[in-house]
């Protein structure tokens, strides 16, 4: 998910996220509330903040942007499907969206919403999770909350500070976990909450579990990795992003033991980023449009072998690129949404 609306978050003026514990646990600095910074804020809007340049940041607001929730997903037999949001502005419903399929992965019913898809464990099918916590069900995946709502389930009420950012299902497939912009984490099914980023400033852009559901990894768009769980720490950008460039989304690397043993971090630039014993395969050497997310995944079936051979990654047009381990590439896109 790349974060394109940064809106009146908890950062105050002059206080930006801080490198130091926060990759592993609460950061000392992500507790406090300063009220400095509201003189500032009320005089800015006195003056007309529409004389503000795009884009531009100013003491204490951070930028004010909208979320593009395109995604990807890979199926267990192979290929891959997506979710991509519609770029026509007067289309219904807001933000819109559609299904689009990789690689020879299966096809269902389109869903005409922008979402987050997520592939459903056991099944041949996904879930795909809208901004405002409805979820579809496609392929086998099941209904995990009353009336498809993540609010049913464990009392998320959408808005523009909590709006949902990043899902991931977890191992059994009976349950997915979600995380908002303010950080905190919501279930589905059988999911489990092992904690939430609601101390760090940064909005989170994607959510990982391990391999046997006992954990998770969060990262935020400064590049900054959270660990819950069982969870292993690899490293981060401490909250610096290679080249100022957000970080939309990340990957775990699996070995053939079935751990954890690294992962991938993807910019908004498509440059691939590499922690633990994640190897690299390429990139699209931070030439692309904007990416919105990445996937790793295995050997498809009927293989039982869990180990990672390859990771994708798609751009806010629909543009699918992946490497492998079998073929290293320079992101290459293999596939053009419609």
């Amino acid at each position: 998910m790349f974060d394109y609306k940064r809106l009146f978050d908890r950062r105050t003026a002059g206080h930006f996220s801080v490198p130091s514990t926060g990759d592993r646990g609460p950061s000392p600095y992500g507790s406090r509330r300063r009220l400095a910074g509201i003189p500032l804020m009320l005089g800015i809007f006195a003056l007309g903040i529409a004389r503000v340049p795009a884009l531009a940041s100013l003491p204490g607001i951070p930028l004010i942007k909208d979320d593009i929730l395109t995604s990807v997903a890979a199926a267990p037999s192979g290929g891959f499907w997506s979710q991509i949001q519609d770029s026509y502005e007067d289309s219904t419903p807001t933000p819109p969206g559609y299904t689009q399929v990789h690689e020879g992965a299966p096809a269902y019913d389109d869903i005409h919403h922008a979402g987050l898809i997520a592939w459903a464990p056991g099944t041949n099918g996904y879930w795909v999770v809208t901004e405002s916590g409805h979820i579809y069900a496609r392929g086998g995946a099941k209904q995990l909350c009353p009336a498809d709502s993540l609010s049913t389930c464990s009392g998320f009420v959408p808005g523009a500070f909590s709006n949902l950012t990043a899902v991931a299902a977890t191992p059994s497939g009976n349950g997915l976990w979600a995380v908002g912009r303010n950080g905190k984490v919501w279930t589905a099914g059988d999911a489990i909450s092992y904690g939430d980023v609601t101390f760090d400033d940064s909005v989170p852009t994607g959510i990982a579990p391990t391999p046997d559901g006992g954990g998770y990894y969060i990262v935020v768009e400064n590049g900054g990795v959270h660990t819950f769980g069982n969870a292993i720490f690899y490293g981060s950008t401490g909250g610096h992003p290679p080249a100022g460039r957000t970080i939309t989304g990340m990957a775990t690397s699996i070995n053939t033991s079935g751990q954890v043993n690294g992962y991938w971090l993807v910019g908004q630039d498509g440059g691939v980023h590499t922690f633990g014993e994640a190897p690299f395969w390429g990139s699209s050497g931070g030439n692309d449009s904007v990416v919105t997310s990445i996937i790793s995944f295995p050997r498809p079936e009927p293989s039982a072998n869990p180990e990672t051979v390859g990771y994708a990654w798609i751009n806010a047009e629909g543009q699918l690129s992946m490497c492998t381990r079998d073929r290293p590439c320079g992101g290459t896109p293999s596939a053009q949404a419609r």
